[in-house]
């Protein structure tokens, strides 16, 4: 593959101007960065994966990476273009109704509409997988098991087996889903 241009053209800047809260520097510098790292202008899941390896050397992150890289590529073609990535970056520091709708993709991994207590189930593990044994020894919900109950029950005291969309909000703002959404934060 050859080398993709490292300089942005004035016509996708004014496109991520219009689609992002980014100012024109912000893109130039996020671009320059991108470009930077992934000169081929894409990242690849072996290389998301690469990349978790070298972050978290004494986890597993495999498992993560593969659900966080289905909810990066947001046109599901194979990569995470610069696109993807100003985007997810965009919707990840606003604190908005598009941040709660992105993480709520994040973990609505069939994309039915619904958090079921499996989907949370192979997200938390995936993530406690990725952290490592020591790390997770130290979290208040040490196992897979009491974290995803305690994040069903917080949100749903009559259904413990799903989440709806309408009753994510509630997920957000508890304290023991602050830790874990603090940590997810930090892996994207």
């Amino acid at each position: 593959m050859g080398k993709v241009n490292s300089k942005i053209s004035s016509e996708d800047c004014a496109k991520f101007l219009k689609k992002t809260s980014f100012t024109k520097k912000e893109i130039y510098q996020w671009y320059k960065c991108f470009y930077k790292s992934c000169p081929e202008g894409y990242i690849s899941k072996d290389q998301l994966l690469g990349m978790y390896y070298g972050v978290f050397p004494s986890g597993d992150p495999k498992s993560f990476v593969d659900i966080a890289f289905n909810a990066i590529d947001l046109n599901n073609d194979g990569s995470i273009t610069f696109d993807d990535f100003i985007i997810t970056l965009d919707v990840c520091k606003r604190n908005s109704t598009e941040k709660v709708d992105w993480i709520f993709r994040f973990f609505d991994i069939d994309n039915d509409g619904i958090i079921s207590k499996n989907e949370l189930y192979n997200f938390v593990d995936a993530i406690y997988k990725m952290l490592g044994k020591n790390e997770v020894e130290t979290l208040l919900d040490n196992t897979v098991e009491k974290r995803v109950d305690t994040v069903l029950t917080a949100v749903n005291s009559k259904n413990k087996e799903v989440i709806k969309k309408e009753d994510f909000g509630k997920l957000i703002n508890n304290n023991q889903t602050k830790e874990l959404l603090a940590i997810i934060k930090l892996m994207i």
